[in-house]
């Protein structure tokens, strides 16, 4: 559950990051959302066939199991004219950060397609991408979660040597 929780903290800050709200005014996020994308992204999960689960308004958690990982929580939400799609590989305190993990993360950046590697503000290890919602369907919608889904999967697999718990 505290992987939850930090899961969905994590959302509520990459969205503030991508509507370019300053991180002082995260107690009070002022992130745009429009009605109609918020709707379509909806419609777009119902008709996926996709397990998830709606964590807050305009917040989604789909869960896929993955040959590595056991879960892969991938948190969806709209921000404006996009769809912003992520995962918490692992948190910090669970990694043995070394020139050699970040040298195998640099290498999975270039093989997995259309999907952001990083290290968020607190330093968790995430897969992310951003997609705008003009001409989004749910073919692409599938297409993207399965990128994220596998690259997660992926991902842990190779930093799995330099996890800690």
């Amino acid at each position: 559950m505290k992987s939850f929780r930090k899961a969905m903290m994590w959302v509520v800050m990459l969205t503030a990051l991508v509507a370019n709200v300053p991180a002082g005014a995260l107690a009070r996020p002022q992130i745009k959302t429009d009605p109609q994308v918020v709707a379509k992204m909806a419609q777009i999960l119902e008709r996926s066939g996709y397990t998830y689960k709606k964590a807050k308004d305009n917040i989604w958690v789909v869960t896929f199991k993955g040959k590595s990982l056991a879960e892969i929580n991938v948190l969806v939400t709209t921000v404006e004219n996009l769809i912003v799609m992520g995962v918490v590989i692992a948190e910090k305190d669970a990694m043995k950060n070394s020139p050699e993990m970040m040298f195998k993360l640099l290498h999975l950046a270039h093989d997995i397609d259309r999907v952001k590697i990083g290290f968020d503000d607190d330093n968790d290890l995430f897969l992310r991408s951003e997609v705008t919602t003009k001409c989004f369907e749910l073919a692409d919608f599938k297409a993207f979660m399965e990128q994220i889904s596998l690259g997660a999967d992926k991902v842990y697999a190779a930093i799995k040597p330099y996890l800690t718990q």
